[in-house]
């Protein structure tokens, strides 16, 4: 039966102010509340005692919303130069890269973090109170900017990854996508154990159950290229167990276990337009995405 839609916001978020995502109480209604991406912490801001028709904030709110530990310009640009000397890194690594190469790389990256800085500039940072109108303005201008930092700034649609595909040899980029493929796939390897893990706290499984439901959803799906690396990657395997064919799942579970297994994958599918908002899947569904397999919806089905 069909329970009440929970509104996913920490206890004492005003809720006028947080993204909602519509999801049934009882088995997933505690699985994702700490994964959901919302506009602010809740140390980040307080209303006005008395006129809550605006909001006060931590003046440095802006910066902490958008990079998490940086509070300052300066911090958030030396996080990410410091993002981009690692990616340099993993690539001399993996390509042995020659000086020229690793010249043009850097730059490359170091136009993306000031493209990212520029648009950090242009918000109101230090800015501490806010109608409701100005409130909802300053949220859409972080949006493209938080959406840009989560999905990696030197990622998809950046100059450091088109950059990378005509600075490197055809051996080179060879070895290179061969190292990220496997790195993805083990990240969605752990992400889908962790997911499991997730569901069997929440509806206890045997130990038989649980490898079970491991071994189809590896089997059976493929991670897209652009797979997260944070707490998106449990929505993308909810995503991917919605995806699976019922007669590969159902033999798993007993009657009233599959109830609850359906209301999951129900929610698995909801969980399209977000990936697709997130840069994981392409708008059109992400058909040359995945790794390996004939694709269906952005997810490599085998």
């Amino acid at each position: 039966m069909k329970r009440p839609l929970l509104c996913l916001v920490p206890a004492g978020w005003p809720r006028h102010l947080c993204s909602t995502l519509p999801l049934w109480t009882g088995l997933t209604g505690g699985l994702l509340l700490s994964a959901i991406p919302l506009p602010v912490r809740a140390q980040d801001f307080v209303l006005g005692a008395n006129d809550a028709n605006f909001i006060e904030v931590d003046e440095n709110f802006v910066f902490r919303n958008i990079v998490p530990s940086a509070s300052t310009a300066a911090e958030a640009r030396s996080q990410l130069i410091t993002a981009l000397e690692i990616h340099l890194e993993d690539l001399q690594r993996t390509c042995n890269l020659t000086e020229n190469q690793s010249r043009k790389l850097r730059l490359a990256g170091e136009m993306d973090a000031h493209r990212f800085m520029t648009g950090l500039a242009s918000l109101p940072a230090g800015k501490r109170r806010f109608t409701q109108e100005e409130w909802r303005e300053a949220h859409l201008q972080m949006q493209p900017l938080q959406n840009r930092y989560k999905n990696g700034i030197y990622g998809p649609g950046s100059v450091f990854q088109k950059s990378t595909g005509t600075t490197l040899t055809e051996q080179q980029l060879a070895a290179f996508q061969q190292a990220r493929m496997a790195r993805v796939k083990r990240q969605y390897q752990a992400a889908v154990k962790a997911t499991v893990s997730m569901i069997d706290g929440q509806l206890p499984l045997t130990s038989t159950q649980r490898d079970r439901l491991v071994q189809i959803i590896l089997e059976k799906t493929s991670p897209p290229v652009n797979a997260p690396s944070d707490h998106l990657q449990v929505f993308l395997v909810l995503y991917a167990l919605s995806v699976i064919p019922e007669e590969d799942l159902r033999p798993i579970f007993e009657a009233a276990e599959w109830l609850a297994i359906v209301q999951l994958r129900t929610q698995g599918r909801s969980m399209k337009s977000l990936l697709t908002q997130h840069g994981i899947f392409d708008e059109d569904g992400g058909t040359e995405r995945g790794t390996s397999g004939p694709e269906f919806q952005g997810i490599g089905i085998f």
